[in-house]
């Protein structure tokens, strides 16, 4: 992820998706909202990554592959790791709304770990 460098100051959010080494889906975009962290921006691009995640899960169960464990979202940023862990209510994150909050029901249901 990269500030942009234009007036509207939005992110540019990426992820990848590997299965057996092989790169099976990739995006990357600029993200639709302005953010005012870097913690907010990296659990707003976790989020598409999850759904994502999501989707090829029920992509490979359909091809007779289940996933039997979670799938790892690797993330460099600890802010967004802890607030996915402990959703703490405080003037920090409160501006974070509470869709994004999916990340932590599919760790919850062990679909996704980070």
């Amino acid at each position: 992820m990269n500030w942009v460098q234009d007036p509207d100051r939005c992110l540019v959010e990426g992820f990848v998706f590997k299965i057996s080494g092989s790169l099976v889906f990739w995006s990357l975009k600029k993200q639709p909202t302005v953010v005012t962290s870097s913690v907010e921006a990296e659990y707003m691009t976790s989020l598409d990554a999850i759904k994502e995640a999501m989707w090829l899960r029920i992509l490979l169960s359909e091809l007779n592959y289940p996933q039997v464990s979670a799938t790892v979202i690797h993330t460099d940023n600890q802010g967004c790791i802890v607030l996915a862990h402990n959703p703490v209510n405080h003037s920090r994150v409160k501006h974070i709304d509470i869709k994004h909050h999916f990340i932590r029901e599919c760790m919850e249901r062990g679909e996704v770990a980070p």
